[in-house]
């Protein structure tokens, strides 16, 4: 015993070669006999020499609970009363963490939680403080433990009582111990109503706990709320008023805050359904927000300011007051404007200028979540930018650019279309200031910002007449000595969007790409966020340079990979750029272009491997696990960072180059499907999943027929294995894959090579993805009606919005893929649509539930199904479709509205006469309806009323021309380019019939000189 002692003080020591015998010395007894050191080290513990004792029960809890080394045979009585029997008051309560560290562990692996539990309840009855501190670190840790918070939850009410006795004792160290454990445990175990009542009283205690014990208290309430969200309803006003409390306190430090505010967002989060109507929780928190944003770093110091360019990132209470008004707008939305803008204009409105930077920062920072009511005040809000850019303190000028900067993406292109003079004028004088760095630095992001908001010719060309001036300022930053390296990076980041969106920007490349080229005339490089950037902005630079420079590039890039290995920071950029080259010219540098396609297919292909091990110490006993990610039972997982996103890389540069390449890249599609297929369910990230699947969607369309059609027979079965795999689990893949193979198909246009026992077997896996969308829809109505959309939490909320839009889209993709069936295989694919798909979407039509995602789909799918079979499903001299068609015509919803009438068009052209006849005068009336409505030309309505207008004209052509006039004042049409060019072709086609009637010339004119893509080439050419 006393050897041993030794042995492990020798592993205490100071003393490097001292410890190293010990930690040898016990290896090696640990290697002879692991059940006479489980032994000695229980008795160990009881040491008076603490050190001694604490070594003693960390060593224990690594070997036999961690690293799981079989206790000896026959001793689990023996462990378990040796160990409870060291509890004691009179020992430190350290000591007795430690021996809990073990207890609750064990109580599980020997059967003994039921005991561990009564000893728990019997010394927090205790009258010791040690004890009570000790049961109550018990009860925390026991949270972890699924066994033994089965266990607490049977006895809750028990439990419960002696932590309510706790939070009544005079010891604040027990009441603060209490307060977090209390939270703790009642985020673990069943909700229960009585439990409110007894949150309420908590939510008391944390008004007196002292500062320095009260961010973990904090940090048990956040994850209780996180928990049981339910806990909230009644005590909503009491938190606002605590955590707010909390964060108005000036003595209180940044971690307290920080914890309050981590309560604050998750009630946001969490129970939003509880506190969407409550006001008083919205003003309180917002109110806080604006307070917390005004708390900035060096107020009265530009130059420490200035100096410290990631004042306005870092983690600090101005941090924290802008994520809670994110959050707030993000849950709110449009409900929190109105009290949120009184508050904003009021700041801004203020003379001090803390508060009209704080008013200004704010109105940007919401300006995504509430853009329609402040895009309906966009005039008002630029003049307050314009008029405070000028302003004399330059932290306003600096919340002015900010501001700018986020309107320039959110209200783009309206911001670049009517107040490109204004607002460019702002960016350009403070990009040419002196004197404030991050005054420039802001102003070179908001070039970014509004580059690429541009979207027309007339705005490019607005643009266009500044940039002399900016490209101005931008080569002086090259050739000034007093450039800082952060000043020059935005400059790099703004060039790089400039030269994407502006063609006119290339006659000033020599200002600039010698210089960019000189940069790694030796090397990278050593600052690799510049050297990053830089090879972005020359990768840019090769997208719109002329031949002779993208091949001077391509050179410099060629000559830096041979310096560099594949584990650089900058390889993958420096890809990037070689890529950027070979889109201009590949053509001319075929084996170049192999052997980068190749290392891209091997990158991309190679293997990730991920590593599942059980917790354990991988140099040796004493060394330190540096990264623990827990997982599914109690697994590190690694996933090797740089492997990942070279593969991520891979696959972005190869869907670059093949779409870019298009026929040239032939040789390589069959190698890159190969590659691709294995990632297109890759399960570590999404990026990777989706650029392979875009690459596997594109790569057939630069095949020719029999290699394009031999292509998709190996793409089809393939995906419909894996489709029929997902379809009750995997909804988002499922998504995917029907709009991949819809998107192969449409490229195809006619897919009836893949013969009717692969439409068959395509129809039959549709059939069961539909029923599986229909099934999850009537799930999700079930779900809001049984727990009450009041109750619905914001996570839930945003789950059921994410796979609503998920299903919409697998069913209108789905339906369209059906129709390319039909329209592929006619009449042979009747007898599939009749089983599969008639009844299943004819119930949708009449279904009175029926979603509208529902009922358009339904709608669409019924259209082709005229369209390409004529049929109008008849049953007794009467067409079902016409039916529905004329009953959907009027539905609250003009999508609906528009797609029915789109319909009875159909009918009118392709089915039968008189069957259509007997439909006819209710058609009329229906498509009328929708062409007397108010706000028939708006543009939320216009192409309802032009699909109406057109389905009246093909009524008109085929059984009653007295309506040929009222069809022809609606023409031209402008809505719609596929409904125009259809109609007009109409017009045009049938114009002999149409000449007779009052202004046809006029319309013929007026349709010939429509805009592009508003008539088809082929029509202009009958006349």
């Amino acid at each position: 015993m006393e050897e041993f002692q030794k042995i492990l003080l020798s592993i205490l020591s100071k003393n490097h070669e001292i410890r190293d015998y010990g930690e040898s010395a016990f290896n090696s007894l640990l290697t002879q006999s692991s059940d006479n050191v489980c032994y000695t080290l229980i008795s160990c513990i009881a040491s008076a020499l603490e050190d001694l004792s604490s070594l003693s029960a960390v060593l224990f809890r690594r070997l036999f609970i961690q690293k799981a080394l079989p206790l000896p045979q026959n001793s689990d009585n023996q462990i378990k009363s040796s160990l409870i029997s060291l509890i004691s008051e009179n020992r430190p309560l350290s000591l007795l963490k430690k021996i809990g560290d073990i207890l609750i562990p064990l109580s599980h692996l020997l059967n003994f939680s039921n005991e561990i539990l009564v000893k728990m309840t019997f010394w927090l009855s205790s009258s010791s403080q040690i004890l009570q501190l000790f049961s109550l670190y018990l009860f925390e840790i026991s949270t972890e433990n699924n066994h033994i918070i089965m266990i607490i939850d049977k006895n809750a009410d028990s439990v419960l009582q002696l932590m309510w006795n706790s939070l009544q004792s005079n010891d604040v160290k027990v009441k603060t111990a209490a307060c977090r454990t209390t939270c703790l445990v009642l985020s673990r175990i069943n909700e229960n109503d009585n439990y409110r009542k007894a949150f309420s009283i908590i939510l008391d205690f944390f008004q007196n706990l002292p500062v320095e014990e009260t961010t973990s208290a904090l940090t048990a309430l956040a994850e209780l709320i996180d928990n049981s969200p339910m806990i909230v309803l009644g005590s909503v006003d009491k938190i606002a008023q605590i955590m707010t409390g909390i964060c108005k306190t000036n003595t209180i430090f940044y971690d307290v805050k920080l914890a309050a505010i981590q309560v604050l967002h998750a009630i946001i989060q969490r129970s939003f359904g509880i506190i969407k109507d409550n006001i008083h929780f919205i003003q309180e928190t917002i109110t806080l927000s604006l307070l917390l944003i005004s708390e900035i770093e060096f107020a009265n110091d530009l130059n420490a300011w200035d100096v410290e360019l990631e004042t306005d990132t870092t983690e600090n209470i101005h941090t924290l007051g802008k994520e809670l008004l994110c959050t707030i707008v993000e849950a709110f939305s449009e409900t929190a404007y109105p009290h949120l803008i009184i508050l904003i204009e009021a700041h801004i409105n203020a003379a001090h200028w803390l508060h009209k930077y704080t008013g200004i920062l704010a109105l940007g920072l919401i300006s995504s979540d509430c853009a329609k009511s402040i895009g309906s005040c966009l005039e008002n809000y630029i003049t307050i930018l314009i008029n405070l850019s000028s302003h004399e303190h330059p932290r306003v000028r600096w919340a002015c650019l900010t501001t700018i900067g986020l309107f320039c993406t959110v209200f783009a292109p309206e911001i670049q279309k009517s107040y490109s003079q204004s607002i460019l004028s702002i960016i350009i004088g403070n990009i040419k200031q002196n004197n404030i760095k991050k005054l420039r630095i802001q102003a070179l992001n908001c070039i970014v910002n509004y580059t690429k908001g541009l979207d027309e010719d007339f705005e490019i060309q607005k643009f266009t007449s500044f940039l002399p001036e900016i490209v101005t300022c931008f080569s002086s930053f090259f050739i000034s000595p007093s450039t800082t390296l952060s000043i020059l990076n935005e400059v790099l980041k703004s060039l790089s969007a400039i030269s994407l969106e502006i063609d006119s920007f290339r006659q000033y490349l020599p200002l600039f790409l010698p210089g960019l080229r000189a940069l790694f005339l030796n090397g990278m490089p050593e600052n690799n966020n510049f050297t990053s950037q830089a090879l972005t902005c020359l990768g840019c630079f090769a997208r719109c340079a002329d031949i002779k420079n993208v091949e001077d590039i391509l050179n410099d890039m060629l000559r830096l990979k041979q310096l560099i290995t594949s584990d650089n920071e900058n390889y993958n950029n420096l890809l990037d750029v070689i890529v950027s080259c070979l889109e201009t010219v590949g053509q001319n540098h075929l084996d170049l272009l192999d052997l980068i396609i190749k290392e891209l297919l091997n990158n991309a292909g190679e293997y990730t491997e991920i590593f599942n091990e059980s917790l354990e110490f991988k140099k040796g006993l004493f060394n330190d696990v540096s990264l623990e990610i827990y997982g599914i039972q109690d697994k590190n997982t690694e996933i090797p960072t740089g492997t990942y996103e070279t593969k991520l890389g891979a696959c972005r540069l190869l869907y670059i180059l093949s779409t870019s390449l298009g026929k040239l890249y032939i040789n390589w599609a069959g190698e890159t499907l190969e590659t691709m297929n294995k990632l297109v369910f890759f399960p570590l990230n999404k990026k990777i999943r989706k650029f392979a699947l875009k690459i596997v969607t594109f790569l057939p369309t630069i095949c020719e027929p029999i290699q394009k059609n031999a292509m998709i027979l190996t793409i089809f079965p393939y995906f419909m294995t894996n489709l029929a795999e997902r379809i009750n689990t995997y909804p988002e893949d499922v998504c995917s894959l029907v709009t991949s193979m819809k998107k192969i198909s449409k490229n195809t246009e006619n897919i009836s090579f893949i013969g009717i026992t692969g439409a068959q077997a395509l129809a039959e896996v549709l059939s069961e993805n539909i029923k599986a969308v229909i099934l999850r829809g009537k799930k999700r109505k079930v779900f809001i009606g049984t727990v009450g959309n009041g109750k619905l939490y914001c996570e839930e909320l945003e789950n059921i919005k994410e796979s609503e839009e998920i299903d919409a889209k697998i069913l209108r993709n789905s339906v369209d893929f059906i129709g390319i069936l039909m329209k592929s295989f006619k009449n042979e694919f009747l007898g599939f649509f009749k089983v599969h798909f008639q009844s299943l979407f004819g119930e949708l039509l009449y279904d009175s539930e029926a979603s509208d995602h529902e009922i358009l789909s339904s709608l669409c799918l019924f259209c082709d199904y005229i369209e390409f079979t004529g049929d109008l499903l008849v049953n007794q001299d009467s067409s079902l479709l016409l039916t529905a068609f004329n009953k959907l015509a009027y539905h609250e919803n003009h999508n609906i509205r528009q797609c029915a009438v789109y319909g009875i068009g159909l009918g009118a052209i392709y089915g039968n006469s008189q069957i259509f006849a007997k439909h006819q005068n209710q058609c009329i009336e229906a498509c009328k309806n929708i062409l007397s409505n108010p706000c028939a030309f708006t543009d939320e309505f216009i192409e309802c009323t032009e699909c109406a207008a057109g389905a009246i004209g093909k009524i008109a052509l085929n059984y009653s021309e007295e309506l040929i006039q009222v069809w022809m004042e609606y023409l031209p049409f402008k809505s719609d380019p596929e409904e125009a060019c259809i109609t007009h072709d109409l017009f045009i086609r049938n114009f002999d019939k149409i000449s007779k009637y009052q202004n046809a010339y006029l319309k013929l004119e007026q349709i010939k000189t429509a805009p592009k893509g508003y008539v088809f080439k082929e029509t202009l050419d009958v006349l």
